[in-house]
């Protein structure tokens, strides 16, 4: 409500208007003494236009929130006592279509990884269903070759945590694992129908930096992990899951090259590795 729309918002908005779907605006933070929500609503409003969004989703409803008070409301001035018009809002946009008694069709549309059970699979299922310990084939794309895969585990989400389950079926949002050699965009398919998705285009770095070994008098003074193969082995790990991150090796034994969407993408992963214990 104090800054407007921010840099991640114009990524994500971008991709929601080229897919045409109606989008819900939430002006949140508006306990702020800074808060602007009128500003914050025309800056909006100027960032669909630049985007080219159509008139009817520039005709975008709106709901103001104070998410660490949780409530939520239409207009700044008649908040309710909880987060009711949010979660209403919400139920009201168009429902993603799916058909339950059509043959299998999972694209995977984010990645995971578990120490135990290895990589995973992260998707909505579109059409169909799937099953625990079951039979499928998986496609990178209409004329793709399909090939025979199995679903070893099969999980839902709960709040932010997994729940083992055995069958989940079109409309929902599942995690699998038992496949190990897929990409964003990948399609499992019904063996005796494969009907793949067009695959999802991955956008490419835009920038890159280099990440080394800490050579300086006071290295060792913050972390514990200095050397260079522990910085590799992270750094190939994440990507197992950060499909936008990209490697590439130096003159210099002691550096790799990070290539990243930007800035933010960049930081959040050396964020991340910084409360790790790495020493950079």
């Amino acid at each position: 409500a104090a800054e407007g729309p921010k840099p991640q918002t114009r990524f994500v908005l971008r991709k929601a208007i080229a897919m045409g779907h109606k989008i819900l605006v939430v002006v949140n933070k508006i306990d702020k003494p800074a808060a602007r929500p009128d500003y914050a609503v025309d800056k909006t409003f100027d960032l669909f236009v630049e985007l080219g969004a159509s008139d009817e989703q520039t005709d975008f409803p709106i709901v103001y929130t104070s998410a660490i008070n949780r409530v939520a409301g239409y207009e700044t001035d008649e908040i309710a006592s909880d987060m009711t018009p949010l979660f209403d809002s919400i139920l009201a946009l168009p429902k993603p279509q799916c058909d339950v008694h059509g043959p299998l069709q999972l694209q995977i549309s984010n990645l995971a990884a578990d120490n135990f059970i290895g990589r995973l699979g992260i998707g909505r299922i579109k059409s169909g269903s799937v099953r625990r310990n079951s039979n499928v084939s998986i496609s990178g794309g209409p004329g793709e070759t399909a090939r025979a895969v199995k679903i070893a585990e099969l999980f839902a989400f709960e709040a932010l945590d997994r729940a083992a389950i055995e069958e989940a079926a079109a409309g929902e949002i599942v995690v699998f694992s038992g496949i190990q050699d897929f990409k964003i965009g990948d399609t499992l398919v019904d063996t005796n129908d494969p009907r793949p998705l067009l695959p999802i285009d991955v956008e490419q770095p835009t920038m890159s930096i280099t990440i080394g070994v800490n050579k300086s008098p006071f290295a060792g003074r913050v972390g514990k992990l200095l050397t260079a193969r522990n910085i590799k082995d992270r750094l190939e790990k994440e990507l197992l899951t950060n499909v936008a991150l990209q490697l590439k090796d130096t003159r210099d034994s002691d550096s790799i090259q990070v290539y990243g969407r930007g800035l933010l993408h960049l930081t959040v992963l050396i964020e991340n590795m910084r409360r790790e214990g790495f020493e950079l």
